[in-house]
């Protein structure tokens, strides 16, 4: 049985105008405060402009790491974009680890 939900994912029994049947989301939400494992699933990147102060959301990645601590203390996540994190996939980058590292506080669960 699918529940009917008003289209800002809270759950209504009730018929009401503007409701559909959809099955319930998640909202994204911070890698750094998700239990369990992060590695293979999908994330969304906060790029901040630092001269504008400007955020911008880069989705299609995937975690290739757990959160790591970096050569200068930073909390990290190595991320690679979608289409490379599928095996067979040809490799983005040349380095001895794939991906980029990403700050854990700007990378959010889809």
């Amino acid at each position: 049985m699918i529940q009917k939900f008003r289209c800002d994912g809270v759950p209504n029994m009730v018929a009401a105008p503007g409701l559909v049947e959809a099955r319930p989301t998640l909202a994204p939400r911070p890698c750094v405060t998700e239990a369990g494992p992060l590695t293979g699933k999908r994330v969304i990147l906060i790029s901040v402009d630092e001269v504008t102060g400007r955020s911008e959301y880069l989705r299609d990645h995937r975690a290739i790491s757990e959160v790591l601590v970096d050569d200068s203390g930073k909390r990290v996540v190595r991320v690679v974009d979608e289409a490379a994190s599928y095996p067979g996939a040809e490799p983005v980058r040349t380095d001895p680890e794939p991906g980029t590292l990403w700050p854990a506080e700007l990378v959010w669960l889809e």
